[in-house]
């Protein structure tokens, strides 16, 4: 076993995150940490001398994809799609610790944390509400916000990919009944994938036997037409 600082320091860590996610950051103690790893508690404080370090240091990639994807959709000219995306994107690759961070939000009470992810909050909804938005754009801004994040919390053993499906049609049903739907294309055209998961494609037949039109489930789906139109036939 590799005694350095360094590897010491990530079997922490590794321990840490282990355990807040099994039984919750406020149930679990230093101690317990310690004796997952086989050092003692002096050695876990050594290297994190409060125990929310600990939770600091395993949600900082989380607020850091978060600023990155607000920053990206901020330099677009057109934000709102870019912004929905990315942002669900970082809950889908951090779905597990967002999970835990808040069924036990214990961290986000410490100050810091709290007045970065207010503002974080507070970038996206513009950029989701758009240019001199009305109450209406607002509300809606802030409602889609929540709807990216707050299905993952409840529906945690769907696959991430079929959630994303579910999640952005969601959204955008949302946003385009309303004053500010022009600010989102009814579907992207860009980046969208020729080929459809196994979870996709069952969703694809299941929609086509419900009487939906190819163009219903291919912008479910945020493929194309030809798309849904392939693998229907297949």
């Amino acid at each position: 076993m590799d005694d350095t600082p360094a590897a010491t320091r990530q079997r922490i860590l590794a321990a840490a995150q282990d355990l807040f996610a099994g039984q919750g950051y406020q149930r679990t103690s230093v101690r317990e940490i310690a004796e997952r790893v086989g050092v003692t508690k002096a050695a876990v404080h050594y290297h994190f001398p409060r125990k929310v370090d600990l939770m600091l240091l395993l949600s900082e990639p989380v607020w850091r994809d978060f600023e990155t994807a607000v920053a990206d959709a901020e330099r677009d000219p057109k934000p709102r799609w870019q912004l929905v995306e990315g942002w669900l994107d970082v809950m889908l690759r951090h779905r597990e610790l967002i999970r835990m961070l808040t069924h036990d939000p214990s961290m986000l009470l410490q100050e810091d944390t709290y007045l970065r992810v207010l503002s974080l909050a507070a970038r996206a909804t513009r950029l989701i509400a758009g240019p001199d938005p009305t109450l209406t754009d607002q509300v809606r801004a802030a409602q889609a916000l929540a709807m990216l994040g707050d299905p993952l919390i409840y529906y945690p053993d769907v696959p991430a990919e079929l959630m994303r499906v579910e999640i952005l049609a969601g959204v955008r049903r949302l946003l385009e009944d309303g004053p500010a739907a022009g600010s989102l294309p009814p579907r992207r055209r860009a980046g969208r994938p020729s080929a459809l998961s196994d979870q996709a494609k069952q969703l694809a037949r299941q929609l086509h036997a419900e009487g939906r039109s190819a163009d219903e489930i291919a912008e479910r789906l945020t493929v194309s037409r030809a798309t849904v139109y392939r693998h229907l036939a297949a």
